[in-house]
């Protein structure tokens, strides 16, 4: 009995670090593709002196025909436009070692950019965002957000933008989508239950499914890398932060 328990310990090991080690290898590949879509985004940047100083530098990207990749508010560029998904490369969880984990094999944050609506029940706005958190106060739930927070240089050092070539009723759908699952509660086990709970980049996928656009190839969970690495999905939008200089790239 005991050399068949060793076995079975043996076994299961096996198939953990087995699929661990394949998750990271994953992971660690999907950020490589991450990095080559921002640079070559990057590139197409052009320095814009008129609007930069000594803290904040901008460099326009010209696409045909295309929104701009931000909103202004103000006199400050808010990340993202109208049905674009706003993503980050990472976000703190409890203490340092999670989050190194947890931004390493799943990313950051993700969320919806909505329009304006009003209705007896819901308001947003253009500046707002639907999106799934979980480290909040309770309760912690799907929800609409002002996104100013996405300009918070001590808490996203790294954003990006993406958007794909949909219809402005295809948008409304997945906006729409996304609506539906506000009051979801937060699915902290990421694998069950996914009808009645979401987590930020599961709710992305969902809203997206009902225009058959698929976020999720590998068919695992929906991470935010496996967004960011889309290749239905291109860069509108990208700022980082470097010895405390914002770099902002952005469709205009």
């Amino acid at each position: 009995m005991r050399k068949i328990l060793k076995y079975v310990i043996i076994i299961v090991s096996s198939i953990l670090i087995f699929v661990l080690g394949g998750f990271a290898i994953d992971a660690g590949t999907e950020q490589v593709i991450v990095n080559i879509k921002i640079s070559n985004f990057m590139k197409l940047g052009v320095y814009q002196e008129d609007i930069s100083n000594g803290i904040i530098k901008y460099y326009k990207v010209s696409m045909k025909d295309e929104r701009p990749g931000y909103i202004m508010s103000g006199s400050s560029m808010m990340p993202g436009n109208y049905g674009d998904i706003i993503t980050s490369h990472s976000t703190y969880v409890v203490n340092e070692l999670l989050t190194t984990i947890k931004n390493f094999n799943v990313g950051g944050h993700a969320a919806i950019v909505t329009g304006n609506y009003y209705d007896s029940r819901l308001s947003m706005t253009k500046y707002d965002s639907i999106e799934a958190t979980g480290m909040d106060e309770d309760p912690n739930v799907a929800k609409v957000s002002n996104r100013t927070y996405w300009n918070d240089e001590d808490y996203f050092k790294q954003v990006v933008c993406y958007r794909t070539h949909l219809s402005e009723e295809e948008l409304d759908e997945v906006v729409s989508v996304a609506c539906g699952h506000l009051g979801d509660p937060y699915n902290y086990n990421f694998t069950f239950d996914t009808l009645n709970k979401s987590y930020c980049s599961d709710l992305i996928s969902k809203a997206f499914d009902k225009v058959n656009l698929n976020l999720n190839k590998d068919g695992f969970w929906t991470t935010v890398w496996d967004i960011m690495v889309s290749p239905d999905l291109y860069i509108t939008y990208y700022h980082y932060i470097s010895n405390g200089v914002k770099y902002v790239y952005y469709v205009g």
